[in-house]
């Protein structure tokens, strides 16, 4: 087990005493098992005081070379509805889709397990209470495979969803001099300096020169 992910169990085993006991983890043959039951708890300290807002049972999957690999989270009691019509954010394997897994943990290299429950696993449920009340999500929701990979990069770039065009500005990002001589990746054979320099100024200003490389591994992992 790699150092970092047992610093990071430990941690996690904490984090169960005080703020989710009925999880559990235990070893298997290649990843570590979280499993039991998840509350759902309010921020609001007097609505706090009434009990969680909700309860599912989850298992989570962390892999031994976390976090080079995202942990894989499932709701194992059915209370997640699905059909074809409605995927609610469960991809075909019958994960939890709580974003591209990669792209995830590009955006944040020095999540804790203990991050990923507060602002993933528990984002998620609280998205599916609102849905179960409000009729949809609070954020919509991006399609599975390719294109939602795509629509969810491209959010975070501040540019049109397109793969070639992402694909452009995260080769042009960390090169310092002379990126308007190169040609526009939106194929419009111009050069980037009378075409889409705007789209690449604002992707540079959101994007840390030092993330781009994560971001383009990430990209390449989570398209199929």
């Amino acid at each position: 087990m790699a150092k970092q992910l047992e610093q990071d169990l430990t941690e996690l085993e904490i984090w169960f005493a005080m703020e989710q006991p009925h999880l559990t983890s235990q070893r298997q043959n290649g990843y570590t098992e979280i499993a039991g039951t998840y509350l759902v708890k309010s921020n609001n300290p007097e609505r706090a005081a009434f009990g969680p807002l909700a309860r599912y049972a989850i298992s989570v999957k962390v892999f031994d070379n976390h976090p080079k690999r995202s942990p894989q989270l499932r709701e194992t009691a059915g209370a997640i509805v699905r059909s074809n019509q409605k995927r609610n954010h469960v991809n075909p394997d019958g994960t939890l889709c709580y974003g591209p897994p990669s792209l995830t943990w590009a955006q944040n290299p020095n999540m804790t397990l203990v991050m990923f429950f507060n602002e993933y696993v528990r984002s998620y449920f609280l998205g599916y209470l609102h849905y179960v009340t409000c009729g949809e999500w609070p954020k919509g929701e991006y399609e599975h495979g390719n294109d939602g990979v795509i629509d969810a990069i491209s959010e975070i770039l501040g540019c049109k969803p397109r793969l070639n065009i992402i694909l452009g500005l995260l080769y042009l990002i960390p090169l310092k001099h002379r990126r308007d001589r190169w040609l526009c990746p939106c194929g419009s054979n111009k050069r980037l300096g009378v075409c889409c320099r705007k789209a690449l100024n604002k992707a540079s200003r959101l994007i840390p020169r030092d993330q781009v490389f994560s971001l383009h591994q990430a990209l390449a992992s989570d398209l199929f």
